[in-house]
């Protein structure tokens, strides 16, 4: 995973966002958009709700309703805002702000 302020070009270099032109960050932000990776799955909360459903101090019904939820998450993962896009979104107000 990339430290926060980075951007992985497709050539493969990782660069600081702030070194972006603005030509690269809103090509960044478009691609981003273009290929619906503004929101990930949150995978944490997948994994809390398949942690409690299989943790041996669930109790027999709630286990059942967890396994039923993990299941449902697994096909339909609640979605976040992806924090690259978020970083990429606070770069291009902050140089908009400035001019």
């Amino acid at each position: 995973m990339l430290s926060e302020g980075m951007w992985k070009c497709k050539d493969g270099r990782v660069i600081p966002i702030a070194s972006m032109s603005d030509q690269h960050l809103d090509n960044a932000i478009k691609m981003l958009q273009r290929k619906g990776l503004i929101e990930i799955p949150d995978l944490d909360a997948v994994f809390s709700v398949g942690a409690y459903a299989w943790s041996g101090d669930t109790p027999d019904g709630a286990a059942m309703a967890a396994e039923q939820e993990f299941q449902y998450m697994l096909n339909n993962p609640p979605m976040i805002p992806n924090p690259k896009y978020q970083e990429l979104l606070r770069e291009l107000r902050a140089r908009l702000n400035d001019n």
